[in-house]
């Protein structure tokens, strides 16, 4: 029996704001290493900065696996090579379409379920317009 697999791995691309959160976690850090010369007691902000930044970067290493067997495709989010959290996982048939966040293909003026929807919708608010008027001396609605 042959099934049918395949695997892709991609890494999160590093984003300015990424790189902001990192330098301003290090700034942050060196500056209250350098209060402990000024006040003595204050050990404690440096230690729990240190904390921050190791917790920090580990949430910023991200990776993404995606996972197709035989219909079934699985999203997984990678955080520091080490947890794994299932981000979602729909049978291929279920999908209308599949294409990056980006593309002229996943617009929501392209697609036929948005098309759908908004012609549904202006169905609707015909059909209420057609069905129901507002009788004058009732002040109630009244089918046509």
């Amino acid at each position: 029996m042959s099934d049918f697999y395949t695997e892709q791995l991609i890494k999160k691309q590093t984003t300015g704001k990424d790189r902001m959160i990192k330098i301003l976690l290090i700034f942050l850090t060196v500056v209250s290493v350098l209060i402990i010369f000024i006040f003595p007691f204050g050990i404690i902000l440096p230690v729990a900065l240190i904390a921050l930044d190791v917790f920090m970067f580990q949430r910023m290493d991200v990776e993404y696996e995606y996972l197709f067997v035989n219909g079934d495709l699985d999203i997984d989010k990678i955080m520091h090579k080490a947890r794994r959290k299932r981000v979602c996982s729909v049978n291929i048939n279920d999908v209308e379409i599949l294409a990056p966040a980006d593309s002229s293909d996943f617009s929501p003026a392209s697609t036929a379920l948005h098309r759908r929807i908004r012609e549904m919708r202006d169905s609707i608010r015909e059909r209420r317009r057609r069905i129901t008027h507002l009788h004058p001396e009732a002040r109630t609605y009244m089918p046509l």
